[in-house]
């Protein structure tokens, strides 16, 4: 019996949290030896360490021992020409599987390029995007793509769109994570393009194919699309724009952040403008991204067609960038009172608020304190750091401004 079946049986329990999973895994080692595992084994192996509650609902779903979803996902891969990989396999990419809650599975239509290899850029931006920002997402996407960036995206309207149009125009590849199933064409309007881009390079999601997209499941994409990347780049975000979660995901996971900046007159570019104040890097041509990169991948971009001069290449093995958005002072634990201001906030950006008071805190120690996931907490922490009253130190941890 493949070992896939059991990670497609162990991913399909929704009423399992990412934390729960986590806590799972490091106690058997193997989603075949949890499933194998007896209720009693499993309420023990939680209870003798620092774990997650497990629930009634999580229990039973662990008890049922059925395989035939994961069966009927294979066949269904099989005869689409989906490609599944999980992330004991050799070919997941390591970029990923160092970030935060790392996708257990990845559904792949095309061919995924050698990640870890790629100087990758992620392209976010508004659904809903100015003529300006529009014709910036897909002049910037072409020209980094024919210099040898590997554009990133979500496959949706909007910047998304103009991003993985700029690179095939380049006739390079290109990669569209999805908030659904590879073949599920969300939305609609996208379906020739999505087929466009898995012709050249790949269509990803850590969801089932046949999945249709949720509230939960955008946000959550995003945390790929920054994770498979070297760095991000908001084009074109108004203050609430889903964009803004992408960077905070980059943040998180020590992506460099870039921006594009656009009118003052229009509140298209708040959130964009914000981020720049915060330290993105400023963007106003492709040759702003490629110096950033051009030393670490010399076997990757060129420069007006040109092979990288040995003087710009490294003389050392590169490594991760560090943000360049981040902040470089010592972090202090810093506790204000609150009274006077907290009334101004939600109930979710007030508990996320009490909860830093005081104490640094990591986003995952964040969720654990207010209860919320992943998608929300990120949401409201970009919210805040936007407002100017939480600030991320250099250790990526959230304190009070």
């Amino acid at each position: 019996m493949s070992s896939l079946q059991f990670w497609l049986w162990l991913s399909s329990k929704r009423e399992i949290s990412q934390k729960l999973e986590n806590d799972l895994l490091e106690a058997f080692g193997s989603p075949e030896a949890l499933y194998y595992a007896k209720e009693a084994d499993i309420k023990s192996a939680l209870e003798m360490g620092s774990y997650s509650r497990l629930t009634d609902s999580a229990l039973f779903a662990l008890m049922d021992k059925n395989l035939d979803y994961g069966l009927r996902i294979i066949d269904h891969c099989n005869n689409e020409s989906i490609r599944l990989i999980t992330i004991q396999d050799a070919d997941y990419p390591d970029r990923l599987k160092n970030i935060y809650e790392p996708p257990r599975v990845l559904y792949i239509k095309g061919t995924l390029p050698e990640i870890d290899d790629e100087a990758a850029i992620g392209f976010v931006g508004t659904r809903k995007p100015s003529a300006y920002g529009a014709d910036c997402a897909l002049r910037m996407s072409y020209a980094l793509a024919k210099a040898g960036i590997l554009i990133v995206s979500g496959g949706a309207l909007g910047i998304d769109r103009c991003a993985h149009e700029g690179a095939l125009r380049a006739q390079k590849p290109t990669v569209a994570v999805l908030g659904c199933g590879v073949d599920v064409a969300y939305p609609a309007d996208n379906k020739q393009l999505l087929e466009d881009i898995a012709s050249y390079g790949a269509v990803i999601s850590e969801y089932e194919p046949w999945a249709t997209p949720t509230k939960e499941s955008f946000p959550r994409r995003n945390r790929i699309i920054s994770g498979l990347s070297v760095g991000v780049l908001v084009v074109e975000a108004p203050r609430h724009s889903g964009a803004l979660i992408t960077a905070s995901c980059a943040l998180e996971q020590g992506r460099d952040v870039y921006a594009v900046p656009g009118s003052i007159a229009t509140p298209d570019f708040v959130g964009s403008h914000q981020l720049i104040k915060s330290g993105a890097a400023l963007v106003s041509e492709p040759l702003d991204i490629l110096m950033e990169y051009v030393a670490h991948y010399p076997h990757r971009i060129t420069l007006d067609g040109k092979p990288v001069p040995e003087s710009l290449q490294p003389t050392e093995k590169p490594s991760q960038k560090t943000s360049s958005a981040k902040k470089t002072e010592k972090a202090e634990a810093k506790k204000i009172d609150l009274s006077k201001v907290i009334a101004n906030y939600t109930a979710q950006q007030q508990a996320i608020l009490r909860a830093v008071n005081g104490r640094p805190m990591l986003t995952d120690e964040i969720m654990e304190a207010t209860g919320m996931t992943m998608s929300a907490a990120l949401s409201e922490i970009t919210l805040l750091e936007i407002d100017g009253i939480l600030s991320r130190t250099p250790e990526g941890r959230f304190t009070l401004d």
